[in-house]
């Protein structure tokens, strides 16, 4: 396991690379790759008026979090111990495509008390095909840190960071999916 960590503007963000064998990370790809995803946007529930939309299958319906064992596997006890006092607010599953509108946004709404998971599961991730994930400082005026989309990298943030990524190019020859759990403290 590798670990790095990184400071944005007093905020915490850590990289963990390596955590998952194999067999994990092959169950964690099937497992994301055959949620059924839902359109959603920002501006109205309305589909056909919606700018600005993506497609996700929210985990927290149905038991799914729990059927995909991410909590429960070896490499995510070091996260989980980082969360103490922690609840879950959020669960999903992100399905990307090379046509999504992608903005950059905070997970923490008002608050300064959330954390987020976010867990590449893509068993092949070239960096030709974009995807990658963009943390700036909180005016947004300058771009701190780039994390490419490695296969199997989690990255854990406070959710106060500023953030977005790139849709995946037209070469990808897949989707590129993520796995994002957010607590709130």
């Amino acid at each position: 396991m590798n670990k790095t960590l990184l400071q944005i503007d007093n905020r915490q963000l850590t990289i963990f690379d390596d955590l998952y064998s194999a067999a994990d990370r092959e169950r964690l790809y099937h497992f994301c790759s055959t949620r059924h995803f839902t359109a959603d946007g920002s501006d109205t529930p309305r589909l056909e008026y919606k700018g600005d939309f993506n497609l996700y299958c929210n985990l927290l319906s149905g038991n799914q979090l729990q059927q995909s064992n991410f909590l429960n596997l070896e490499g995510t006890k070091e996260i989980l111990s980082m969360l103490d006092g922690y609840e879950i607010i959020q669960a999903r599953v992100n399905l990307s495509t090379l046509h999504d509108k992608n903005r950059f946004h905070c997970d923490a709404a008002g608050s300064n008390d959330v954390r987020t998971i976010l867990y590449y599961p893509n068993m092949t991730w070239n960096i030709e095909w974009g995807g990658y994930t963009m943390f700036t400082n909180q005016n947004m005026s300058k771009l701190e840190y780039c994390s490419f989309y490695i296969p199997g990298r989690v990255i854990l943030f406070d959710g106060t960071i500023p953030h977005c990524i790139s849709s995946p190019s037209p070469s990808a020859p897949t989707y590129r999916f993520s796995f994002v759990i957010q607590y709130y403290k």
